[in-house]
């Protein structure tokens, strides 16, 4: 008799581990010379995941590699084929996936300078539209808590190009496994 709560205390468990909220913070930042990528991942008080990666060096060692060895052809019918499927798919569990997280913040500056000024003016309003477009499908999508914050900084003495992107949002475990599955799905029936 005791074996038989041995299942249930499992099944519990597992349902409790599906509502868990995992919130995701991902930090990105781009100066001349300087390029990281900093994400943290919490799913309970006490558990953290944390990983920064320098953009610029592996760019650098991804010049240094070897090169890779052909692969056999596939007809570029099919090849297109495949990859409007794959992208289809990922895109509904993407809009799956986004309709079921919460957007805590989210925070993007750019600071953009050209060699004219005209052409910076110019490069800044279509930054300003970019983003525009950008929070206003994203906010339609998930479910915000705070507005965005934007800005794009024109820098009209020197061609720069700064960018600070700051994001929290969170989604429960089961939602997240749930999307891991169905693109796992859409790319092995892609192929």
């Amino acid at each position: 008799m005791a074996w038989l709560w041995l299942p249930a205390a499992l099944a519990i468990i597992f349902s409790l581990l599906l509502v868990i909220p995992v919130t995701m913070q991902i930090n990105f930042s781009y100066r001349p010379g300087e390029s990281a990528l900093h994400i943290q991942v919490r799913a309970w008080p006490g558990l953290k995941y944390r990983k920064t990666i320098d953009l610029l060096g592996m760019a650098q060692n991804a010049l240094v590699r070897e090169p890779v060895q052909p692969r056999k052809k596939t007809p570029a019918r099919k090849k297109i084929k495949n990859w409007r499927r794959l992208s289809l798919g990922a895109l509904h569990t993407l809009l799956f996936f986004l309709r079921q997280t919460t957007l805590h913040r989210l925070r993007w500056r750019t600071r953009i300078g050209l060699f004219d000024a005209c052409q910076t003016a110019l490069a800044a309003g279509l930054l300003w539209g970019i983003k525009g477009f950008f929070f206003s499908s994203l906010y339609r999508l998930s479910s915000p808590l705070r507005l965005p914050e934007m800005a794009v900084e024109p820098d009209f003495r020197r061609p720069f190009l700064a960018v600070a992107f700051e994001s929290t949002l969170s989604a429960r475990l089961g939602h997240i496994l749930l999307a891991g599955i169905k693109i796992g799905y859409v790319y092995y029936t892609s192929k």
